[in-house]
């Protein structure tokens, strides 16, 4: 029973901070660290692929009806690539939104796969995390001071956002957190942002989770394990779910920079923690 309390504990985790802008990647180490769960190994891996997974079902949940009209404009790529990406109608925007976020995903494939062993690494360094929280902070306080240009997203703008997305890289800075703030500081209407952000975050998890995965291996879990996984991919699917819902009403109240307050607590109190103990 308490190690399931403890995989439903991450899943709250995950999809809390995948998507508000405090870094996900962050407080799993550092509730890792809490929780005593840094000796699970294998199933580690593997509960941090859950939980993934289930923030990404919230994305497809949420943002059901663009996907799907994106997905309906697949076919019509090859068409709207041999007229110069000229678009003419509503459907040639979906076509172009599915292009941007190709060009957004490409910053953070190619950082991910070129220094993926450099970047482990600091997934097992606390004090890289804290600092990196604290940078974040900074990130989320400049918010306060964008203007709503209601400017529409390019393919420039889209590398850029990416371009912050592959920086999120380092746990501790968010992945929301940055591409949102970025494409705020571009002049981008707000509601604009925050669906690019999100679903500019579908290639980038499910890109990450297949590629975690490969390295995990195959192996038995009992029965226990499985209820436990399929708890924490319930929580982090529910949680993510209520956080975008959260996210978009913030973000549309210009209180953006309310979570660098979080971020500076919660990397100082783990800072003070790691001394007590």
């Amino acid at each position: 029973m308490e190690e399931f309390l403890k995989n439903i504990i991450m899943g709250i985790v995950q999809g809390i901070a995948e998507f508000l802008p405090i870094s996900s990647s962050g407080h799993l180490v550092i509730f890792s660290e809490f929780l005593n769960l840094e000796n699970l190994e294998e199933t580690g891996m593997l509960l941090n692929v859950i939980v993934h997974l289930g923030t990404l079902i919230s994305v497809f949940i949420f943002f059901r009806k663009d996907i799907q009209l994106m997905i309906n404009q697949i076919p019509a790529i090859p068409a709207f690539v041999k007229r110069g990406f000229k678009v003419k109608d509503e459907s040639d925007e979906n076509t172009m939104l599915l292009w941007y976020i190709f060009l957004g995903t490409l910053p953070a494939a190619i950082l991910g796969l070129t220094f993926k062993e450099n970047l482990e690494s600091l997934f097992t360094n606390k004090f890289v995390v804290l600092v990196a929280l604290l940078v974040n902070a900074l990130v989320l306080w400049s918010s306060k001071f964008t203007i709503d240009k209601q400017v529409k997203i390019n393919a420039y703008f889209a590398i850029l956002i990416g371009a912050g997305q592959a920086l999120a890289i380092v746990p501790g800075i968010s992945r929301s957190g940055t591409t949102i703030v970025l494409a705020l500081w571009l002049g981008v209407t707000r509601s604009k942002c925050a669906s690019f952000s999100f679903l500019l975050s579908i290639p980038v998890i499910l890109g990450a989770s297949l590629l975690e995965m490969k390295s995990i291996g195959n192996y038995g879990l009992e029965l226990n394990q499985l209820i436990n996984m399929f708890g924490a991919f319930l929580a982090a699917a529910i949680s993510g779910y209520l956080a975008i819902r959260f996210l978009t009403y913030i973000l549309h109240k210009q209180k953006f920079e309310y979570f660098a307050y979080y971020c500076i607590f919660i990397s100082i109190c783990s800072l003070i923690f790691s001394f007590l103990i």
